[in-house]
């Protein structure tokens, strides 16, 4: 059966002011959140005209949350056609549960929703090139030694696909 969100859990869910209230390390990533943004991507969410709705799954403590989200939020809060909404993880696994990736409770997820709450598309946890290097480093290789090597993708390359990514969730017909 074709996942649908029920519009009850939908209101349960954070904006991200709400979510900077309640989150770890709000500074950082409200820094994050406003750091300069090319014009050029800006303008791709502006110009969206389709309505959807997002579902952002998250854990306060992940380093992967803490770079994404605030970034996702930001091309999001460019639209007056999206709705986000950022869930904990922990706290809603059912939800979770609906949007797995590769059978686990990856974070952050990005879900898009279309008018009648029906999943129209996914992204998560982290770019499609760095997850790869995840998926092959875990349980061969101490988190100790992957993890700084995806927090300095991050920061240097890192923002440039999780843009790409993101934005192919959103074009059009």
């Amino acid at each position: 059966m074709p996942f649908s969100l029920p519009s009850s859990i939908l209101s349960q869910g954070l904006t991200w002011e709400e979510y900077l209230e309640n989150t770890y390390a709000p500074a950082l990533q409200k820094r994050r959140f406003d750091q300069n943004i090319e014009a050029a991507v800006l303008r791709h969410f502006k110009n969206l005209k389709l309505n959807r709705k997002i579902i952002i799954l998250v854990h306060p403590p992940c380093g992967d949350c803490a770079w994404s989200v605030p970034y996702i939020m930001r091309l999001i809060s460019e639209s007056s056609v999206l709705d986000a909404k950022i869930f904990a993880r922990d706290e809603y696994p059912e939800l979770m549960d609906e949007l797995l990736t590769n059978g686990k409770r990856s974070i952050p997820k990005v879900a898009v929703l279309d008018d009648d709450n029906n999943l129209v598309g996914t992204w998560g946890p982290r770019p499609a090139v760095i997850q790869k290097y995840v998926e092959k480093s875990v349980g061969h290789v101490d988190r100790s030694e992957w993890m700084p090597k995806v927090m300095k993708y991050y920061k240097e390359d890192g923002l440039k696909d999780l843009h790409r990514e993101i934005s192919e969730l959103f074009f059009e017909d």
